[in-house]
């Protein structure tokens, strides 16, 4: 697991969300909010607490 290329890119779509606020359609700005907010929950959680042994998309998506 790769935490230092998830943070910049988790970094990058938060400059992308500055950079395109009052920008985007109503649709648009929630799914890139929603996005950011998912991609930083799980980056917490993954920083906070021992890596699992092994992961797959599932734990990254939440089981969905």
């Amino acid at each position: 697991m790769d935490l230092k290329t998830a943070k910049h890119w988790i970094d990058v779509l938060g400059m992308l969300e500055e950079k395109t606020r009052g920008n985007l359609d109503p649709q648009e700005d929630q799914v890139l909010e929603s996005l950011l907010a998912d991609l930083r929950m799980q980056y917490v959680s993954f920083t906070s607490s021992p890596p699992p042994a092994k992961f797959s998309a599932s734990d990254i998506t939440g089981g969905k």
